[in-house]
């Protein structure tokens, strides 16, 4: 966990789908701005479990006054960088629902901030990384944890954990293993993938992952990837 902090006129790519211009405070002055390193990292993870193809953040960072004026404390994670309110959508652009985000970040291990149907948007989810677990439900309540679990909350199976890779280049993906298969897609530096096998064959002096990106199974060299 790192806050950074970031000049207004900054639009740096920060992963594959974020900038950190979509952090700017809301509050219509032009003033820095702060966000958690760790913050984009999982916004790209939770997009690819979710299938989702873009994430709208609707509030980033906010400054002591604007948080108060939106109805925070004033000192809350989203004036230190660590939160965002944010909807995502699938490829046919439909917004993805609140409860399928708060199941996906419990099924990644995310045991920090989740507000399920934030501001009572059911299609908005407020995602943070301040260091202390709180799963609420802001339709009722912003400050009052909702359940431990919100598998238990929504009355659902919880199903086995899935595994991650995070890109350290871009690297072309293949339908098969080896240099014999032609180049399919590249795949963007720091791109998040769920890891369906690690190590599933050897070729051409490399050992191969098997990965999902973009709902379709492929294979890359693991020589550029960071296991998360």
């Amino acid at each position: 966990m790192s806050v950074k902090t970031y000049k207004y006129n900054d639009s740096i790519r920060l992963t594959q789908h974020f900038k950190s211009s979509e952090w700017r405070c809301k509050c219509g002055k032009k003033h820095d701005y702060k966000i958690d390193s760790d913050l984009p990292i999982l916004l790209e993870k939770l997009m690819s479990k979710i299938g989702a193809v873009r994430g709208d953040i609707i509030s980033g960072y906010r400054c002591s006054s604007h948080d108060k004026v939106v109805g925070g404390s004033g000192s809350g994670s989203h004036t230190q960088g660590y939160a965002v309110d944010i909807d995502f959508k699938d490829s046919n652009g439909k917004k993805i629902p609140s409860k399928n985000v708060a199941l996906a970040l419990e099924d990644l291990g995310h045991k920090k901030g989740i507000g399920y149907r934030c501001g009572g948007n059911s299609y908005r989810t407020h995602i943070d990384v301040k260091n202390r677990k709180w799963y609420g439900d802001e339709k009722y309540s912003m400050t009052k944890s909702c359940c431990d679990s919100f598998y238990t909350y929504f009355g659902e199976h919880k199903p086995g954990n899935k595994k991650y890779i995070q890109l350290t280049t871009g690297v072309w993906c293949r339908k098969g293993i080896g240099f014999k298969f032609k180049k399919y897609k590249i795949i963007p530096k720091n791109t998040v993938c769920e890891l369906l096998e690690k190590n599933s064959g050897k070729s051409d002096g490399y050992k191969w992952d098997h990965i999902l990106y973009m709902n379709e199974k492929v294979y890359l060299p693991n020589k550029w990837n960071k296991y998360l």
